[in-house]
């Protein structure tokens, strides 16, 4: 990978590393995160790039300036002298490449993430949260960690046109046209693992709700208007993150 001169961020740009940066901060703050081994991105307005963490930064210690720009052929534009995930490169820019109306997208290893992905049968629809989902996942075969950029082909043969994707026996994947939707969709995606797993846990029967019903739901939950929600849901969530700043701050 290249790596070309600094050059400041457009107005435009300025505001989506911040929106970004508040989103890897939110994930560290509800527990998403696996060291320094996963990574979110946005792509760039106006330009054939994206932002991603630089390698080797815990989530809490991402800013709008350490955020590393490289381009979709994996060229790095600023920082200077950045290093990024090669894995997550591979990943990120086959999805910003084959889908152009993806601008975020999100990747993690949380423990009920990666155990869901260990299930055969992935997730049911046991809750109205999972109902979001219903038809809308699509499943990736693991193949080992994403070196190989001839695995891209793969990744976007098994996304085809869905917005969430299961990485078996490895993770989670969302994606959105907005960072806020991208989030969301992840939140609810871990919820949906999460209350499925504990319910399993019981060794009790699962109540599954029924197709009619699932499919019902799931259109009332992706219907047009569901951008204004996730945003409003967004919204809430970068001032839960601003007040437990102020927090911190007044205590101090």
């Amino acid at each position: 990978m290249s790596v070309h001169k600094l050059k400041p961020p457009s107005p435009e740009e300025q505001v989506i590393r911040e929106e970004l940066t508040d989103c890897y901060h939110l994930a560290a703050k509800m527990g998403w995160t696996d060291s320094i081994f996963t990574h979110f991105t946005a792509r760039v307005p106006g330009e054939e790039a994206f932002l991603i963490n630089a390698f080797g930064l815990n989530f809490e210690e991402v800013t709008p300036a350490n955020l590393v720009k490289v381009t979709l052929e994996g060229d790095v534009i600023s920082p200077e002298g950045s290093f990024i995930n090669k894995a997550g490169y591979t990943l990120h820019s086959a999805i910003h490449e084959a889908r152009p109306e993806v601008n975020c997208i999100l990747h993690t290893h949380t423990p009920h993430g990666v155990a869901l992905s260990m299930l055969e049968d992935g997730l049911g629809v046991y809750s109205q949260h999972s109902c979001r989902f219903y038809q809308r996942i699509a499943y990736h075969e693991y193949s080992g960690i994403l070196f190989d950029h001839s695995e891209k082909n793969r990744l976007i043969t098994s996304l085809g046109d869905r917005d969430t994707l299961i990485l078996r026996n490895h993770g989670l994947v969302t994606m959105g046209e907005t960072i806020g939707d991208a989030f969301f969709v992840m939140y609810n995606l871990e919820h949906s693992a999460r209350t499925q797993l504990m319910a399993m846990a019981t060794g009790q029967k699962l109540t599954q709700i029924t197709p009619d019903v699932a499919g019902y739901t799931s259109n009332q939950m992706n219907h047009s208007n569901h951008y204004v929600i996730d945003d409003l849901a967004w919204q809430a969530f970068r001032r839960w993150l601003t007040l437990d700043k102020n927090s911190l701050t007044s205590n101090k």
